[in-house]
């Protein structure tokens, strides 16, 4: 008797995971097949010269950056900070329960000298990877702040200039008037 009802509880699981194996292959036969793309690239360099010191270009360049960085997911988020230290992160919090999105993470830092960032910024979720170099170089009284910026993924001619416009409205048309303004100085104390 107990080989009976050992016989019959090994016949019902075998049973159980052919039927769990149907219908897992019912499942998977719902799902699209992988769609293949070729990656494509691009990179481009931009500069703009900053009043004031290598130094006070990369600190008003980081920290809280809502006072001139104008594009977000959230709309009005709580914070925008590029935090400049090795593994910080270039983030959106979009409330105080901490809901949000890291835009990039920094993995190269030399305050004063060169920040490199690596994410996707606004296009998350594209299949699209950027990395943002950033050099501070003094001139002088002045600071020129160089971007060179190089990208992988699901790209196409048209996007690569929309990138560059949107870079050239950050620095020139946002953060340049924001240095020359010197409302960076209230930021930092």
């Amino acid at each position: 008797m107990n080989v009976r009802r050992r016989s019959l509880a090994l016949l019902a699981a075998v049973s159980c995971l052919a039927l769990g194996a149907t219908g897992a292959l019912a499942l998977r036969s719902r799902f699209a097949d992988p769609e293949a793309f070729e990656p494509q690239g691009f990179r481009f360099e931009m500069a703009v010269a900053l009043p004031g010191s290598p130094f006070e270009v990369f600190d008003a360049f980081t920290g809280d950056v809502k006072p001139w960085w104008d594009h977000s997911f959230s709309g009005n988020p709580a914070e925008l900070v590029i935090e400049p230290k090795i593994g910080g992160s270039f983030r959106e919090v979009y409330d105080e329960k901490g809901n949000g999105c890291e835009h990039a993470r920094i993995t190269h830092v030399q305050r004063g000298t060169m920040l490199r960032m690596v994410g996707p910024l606004g296009l998350a979720g594209k299949g699209i990877e950027l990395e943002m170099v950033f050099r501070f170089d003094q001139d002088g009284e002045t600071t020129n702040l160089k971007l060179e910026v190089h990208a992988l993924g699901k790209l196409t001619p048209e996007l690569a200039k929309i990138v560059q416009k949107v870079w050239h409205h950050f620095l020139v048309e946002r953060f340049e008037p924001y240095l020359k303004s010197g409302k960076h100085r209230e930021k930092k104390g």
